[in-house]
């Protein structure tokens, strides 16, 4: 038998399973959109935030806005 019902149990499974797989991924967006804040404000070029983070420039910008923060000077 190829096929069999599926019980409640198997679908909750089957839910929860999926769940965590949207879980997972929305937390790599969020430590991406994290990483590309930090150097944006570090000052990093759009250019080398795209190459590491993945995202394309406008959603570079659209994502994180222009930052005005000085450097603490010591």
């Amino acid at each position: 038998m190829l096929f069999r019902e599926l019980t409640r149990e198997d679908d909750m499974e089957i839910s929860r399973l999926d769940g965590f797989d949207e879980g997972l991924e929305q937390g790599r967006a969020e430590a991406v959109i994290e990483l590309a804040g930090k150097m944006k404000a570090s000052g990093e070029p759009i250019e080398k935030i795209s190459q590491c983070t993945v995202l394309f420039a406008e959603e570079i910008d659209r994502l994180i806005p222009h930052q005005n923060h000085q450097k603490r000077s010591i």
